[in-house]
């Protein structure tokens, strides 16, 4: 069923966590911890970060790489109730791509997420998988946190940032990413 036509942000984001669940991808996550800047990029009179930084892959602060399971869209119908909520703000433009996540998955302002190719099958990634091949990179512009029913859900506002994948590549595909219990 399209999304506009449930009544209710419950509705809408119930069908999001099924959505993740079924046809959800798995992605690489860049984890930041704020406690620690990245040395080797990061400029202190700008505050900023290269953002085809190998170390900490743009965000400025130490990372660890996560394998989430999310959905990806590039459009809110204006007929969905999340719609005011994620659009009223004015931080995402008509290029956004919008990645939904679960609670347990609370993204981060800075943070990106890569689009890879994996060398194992859909039902070994989160434990054996690794990337292949750098696809795309989202950079995380903004989050829309939702409570509904007493469970968390997140809706992360990014842009792309694919001019810098050839950079980024040859690092990520030699760096490991941890395993998802």
């Amino acid at each position: 069923m399209p999304l506009g036509y449930f009544r209710t942000k419950a509705q809408a984001l119930k069908q999001f966590t099924h959505l993740i669940d079924s046809i959800g991808i798995w992605v690489v996550y860049t984890r930041s911890d704020p406690r620690f800047v990245c040395r080797k990029c990061w400029n202190p009179d700008k505050r900023d970060a290269d953002p085809a930084c190998g170390t900490c892959f743009g965000t400025g602060f130490q990372v660890e790489l996560q394998k989430w399971k999310v959905y990806l869209s590039n459009i809110l119908r204006k007929t969905t109730p999340l719609e005011s909520d994620i659009t009223d703000v004015g931080f995402s433009n008509e290029q956004s791509i919008f990645v939904f996540s679960k609670a347990v998955d609370a993204p981060v302002i800075n943070d990106r997420y890569f689009l890879v190719e994996w060398d194992e099958a859909e039902s070994n990634i989160a434990k054996f998988g690794q990337p292949l091949r750098l696809l795309n990179i989202y950079r995380v512009t903004f989050i829309q946190p939702m409570l509904v029913d007493g469970v968390s859900h997140y809706i992360s506002h990014t842009d792309s940032q694919r001019e810098v994948i050839n950079k980024v590549e040859p690092v990520l595909m030699k760096t490991g990413v941890a395993r998802r219990d």
